[in-house]
């Protein structure tokens, strides 16, 4: 259950990632490095990694407490503004959390306990006193700093979990299907439209022949013999001309 993982603080309705292993570097290639040895010390593929004023932090999760792939870690979600902070809050599940961020916005702690006393007794023997803090919190009962609840403390987006490996290529692997469904179904579409149309193609009737005009030729389909001519020009009412080939026949 939630209330016993010491690596899960719920605040409002929302899980944040406590209990983290932290660590930091001037620049992304040692940050590589330094991530990649401390979650091979952890046994461990889950981490975040947050950009800082001096460079970036690295976080390092342990599903073992409850850190899974998604989680926002708490104090990236904290709104920094430039000032360096530590309390002691209680979470909504139980917890009780001991923070510190310095001026750089560095996390320098970030515990969390079952028990109020021995949170109390955390934050007195290294936080409380261990660096010029400019704001420190605690409930008014401890009576160090300003009694605020850790939601007073402006919760912003943050920064999520992720893993290492197969989890980290999870999002393209859910693009490349979408993108393969999408042609699939293009093809799909395509096909239906083209067959539909092949078939009204084959089904048309096909438009009459032209007939040619039957003509009544005397002489179609037989030699042309003189008596063929003149019969022709008979039937045709032509009046002879001297010399002309009727005449001629005629005669």
């Amino acid at each position: 259950m939630i209330k016993n993982n010491l690596g899960v603080a719920v605040i409002g309705s929302k899980q944040y990632a406590v209990n983290l292993l932290w660590g930091s570097s001037q620049d992304t290639e040692t940050t590589n490095q330094a991530l990649n040895k401390s979650l091979t010390l952890m046994s461990s593929k889950l981490y975040s990694v947050i950009g800082r004023f001096q460079g970036e932090q690295f976080a390092v999760g342990d599903k073992n407490i409850g850190h899974k792939r998604g989680q926002v870690t708490l104090l990236s979600a904290i709104d920094f503004d430039g000032s360096s902070f530590c309390g002691l809050f209680p979470a909504d599940n139980e917890l009780w959390l001991v923070i510190g961020v310095d001026k750089d916005g560095m996390v320098h702690f970030d515990k969390s306990f079952h028990s109020k006393d021995d949170a109390k007794k955390f934050f007195f023997d290294h936080v409380a006193y261990g660096y010029p803090w400019d704001r420190t919190y605690s409930p008014s009962d401890v009576g160090v700093g300003e009694s605020r609840s850790i939601s007073e403390l402006s919760l912003i987006k943050g920064k999520k979990l992720k893993e290492k490996g197969a989890g980290q290529l999870m999002p393209l692997l859910l693009s490349g299907v979408g993108i393969i469904i999408f042609f699939v179904i293009i093809y799909n579409f395509m096909n239906l439209w083209l067959s539909g149309r092949d078939k009204d193609i084959l089904n048309e009737e096909p438009s009459p022949a032209v007939s040619e005009e039957v003509r009544n030729i005397p002489w179609e389909g037989k030699s042309k013999p003189g008596s063929l001519f003149s019969k022709c020009i008979k039937e045709n009412g032509f009046i002879p001309v001297p010399g002309s080939i009727r005449s001629r026949l005629d005669a």
